[in-house]
């Protein structure tokens, strides 16, 4: 990893945000909104997930991913395990499609707006 590579963080904690800023790196807190979890599920929906044999800790939490219910119903709304990885995968998603990734090359090999 360059320090100039972009790394897009959990702004949970904008003093730690902060510090690893202040060592060079390119670092910035997710966008994060009202219903943004949801949201941000929703986008990832829209494509296909390959995970390799190697991704052991994300197949891990596909695995176990759940979601809130009340007498057996879903509640639409996921529960705060298991989800490091799709975290990190909403925050990355979100921000090729807010426009801020003037230039990031996608996936599919097309450019940001």
């Amino acid at each position: 990893m360059r320090k100039s590579d972009i790394i897009i963080a959990d702004g949970a904690d904008p003093r730690l945000i902060a510090k690893i800023k202040s060592h060079g790196y390119n670092i910035r807190p997710a966008k994060k909104g009202a219903d943004s979890v949801k949201y941000g599920i929703s986008a990832l929906r829209k494509y296909k997930m390959n995970l390799t044999v190697d991704s052991i800790n994300a197949k891990k939490e596909q695995q176990n991913y759940k979601w809130k219910e009340k007498d057996g119903a879903s509640l639409n709304e996921p529960i705060d395990k298991f989800n490091h990885f799709w975290d990190a995968c909403r925050y990355a998603n979100e921000y090729l499609l807010d426009g801020s990734a003037s230039g990031v090359r996608r996936s599919s090999g097309s450019r940001a707006a």
